[in-house]
């Protein structure tokens, strides 16, 4: 995968409510086929930023580019069509519905078909294999007909994944994908994440740190919706800021 090209870019992003500037002069720099991490105590600005880069929430000022185009204040669905997908803190995805019907239903919207849900999968065109690929890639194609309202949360994060992947995109971000798991579903997200990135650009927002240092090639460290520090992992690790904003002297 080609990584010497910027697909991501910030350019002095703001977001204020009301007095309080909860992004302030953000430059953010992603490189293609890294694995980019943004960490920082609760309150720093790491989910309004990610809010901001995939149209959730207006931008105050600033600029936002995704591989050299602006996609400042367009429209969540539009820019999810350019290739940006992502996951939430808290899993959305449809409880009443099977893995592979949220799955689907994902997939459909980048078909012809994506009206289409009275007509089987299997009639429409790519749909069935490509929902196949899906599940095998996030583990639970043995699970595929299990109602989602009935999974581990670990599975939930898996399945939330696994609809964002199937929006075939090129930047994913995920919102603390291994929030509130056991160990062994913590290492299976980060298994996982291990694979995307093989051929997807990542953007993480993390708090465990270790996760962050095992997985990271960047780090960006936010405190206060400012950006105090970035680096490799073995930088932040040592960074005397980051120790004091964040780590507490790790």
């Amino acid at each position: 995968m080609e990584t010497n090209h910027i697909i991501l870019e910030t350019k002095d992003l703001c977001k204020s409510f009301g007095a309080l500037r909860a992004v302030d002069l953000v430059n953010l720099q992603v490189a293609g086929g890294r694995v980019h991490s943004i960490i920082g105590p609760n309150g720093a600005g790491k989910t309004t930023l990610f809010n901001l880069l995939t149209g959730f929430l207006p931008i105050t000022h600033g600029k936002i580019f995704f591989n050299g185009t602006e996609i400042t204040n367009l429209p969540p669905h539009r820019i999810s069509k350019m290739g940006i997908a992502r996951s939430f803190q808290i899993t959305s995805i449809f409880p009443d519905l099977t893995i592979h019907e949220n799955i689907r239903i994902a997939i459909q919207s980048r078909t012809k078909s994506n009206y289409n849900f009275l007509t089987h999968f299997k009639n429409l065109k790519g749909v069935g294999e490509r929902l196949g690929q899906v599940l095998e890639e996030v583990g639970l194609a043995q699970k595929a007909d299990a109602v989602a309202k009935n999974l581990s949360y670990g599975e939930r994060r898996a399945v939330d994944i696994g609809i964002a992947l199937a929006t075939e995109p090129n930047l994913l971000l995920l919102d603390e994908p291994t929030s509130g798991m056991s160990e062994e579903e913590s290492s299976r997200i980060i298994g996982l994440i291990k694979e995307i990135s093989a051929r997807l650009t990542v953007v993480l927002i993390e708090h465990n740190i270790d996760v962050v240092l095992s997985i990271s090639d960047v780090v960006t460290v936010m405190h206060q919706g400012q950006v105090i520090a970035e680096g490799r992992p073995e930088e932040i690790q040592e960074n005397q800021k980051v120790q004091e904003a964040y780590l507490g002297g790790y």
